[in-house]
C-alpha cells in the first residue's frame, strides 16, 4: 500500500511517495520558497519568499500529483505535522540557542 505524506515550512515544502509496508520511499520532490527557483531555499521572511499560504497550496497540489502519478487514492495523501514541528523546534534552537 503507497501513501503520500507532505509538510510544509516557511522554507518549502517536501513531498515523500511510501510503500507503507515495506517502509521504503519511492519517490520525493522537495521545493523552496524561491519564487525563481524551486531548488532554492531563501531566508524565512525574505520579501521575495514565497508566503507559507501559497507554499502550502503548492504542497497540497504537488502531493496530489504525485498521488495520481503512483496510483494513490486520495485518502491516503497525509500531511505530516511532526516534520513541521521539528522544523519549527529546530529554528527556535537556532535563532535563540540558549532559550
Amino acid at each position: 500500500m503507497k501513501i503520500v505524506y507532505w509538510s510544509v515550512t516557511e522554507s518549502g515544502y517536501d513531498i515523500s511517495v511510501q510503500e507503507f509496508h515495506l517502509h521504503q520511499t519511492i519517490e520525493e520532490y522537495h521545493a523552496g520558497n524561491s519564487p525563481f527557483d524551486s531548488g532554492q531555499y531563501l531566508p524565512v521572511g525574505h520579501e521575495q519568499a514565497i508566503s507559507y499560504k501559497k507554499l502550502r497550496e503548492y504542497a497540497e497540489l504537488t502531493a496530489k500529483d504525485m498521488a495520481e502519478e503512483h496510483g494513490v487514492p486520495m485518502g491516503l495523501i497525509e500531511e505530516d505535522e511532526d516534520s513541521q514541528y521539528r522544523w519549527r523546534k529546530y529554528n527556535a534552537k537556532v535563532e535563540n540557542p540558549t532559550g
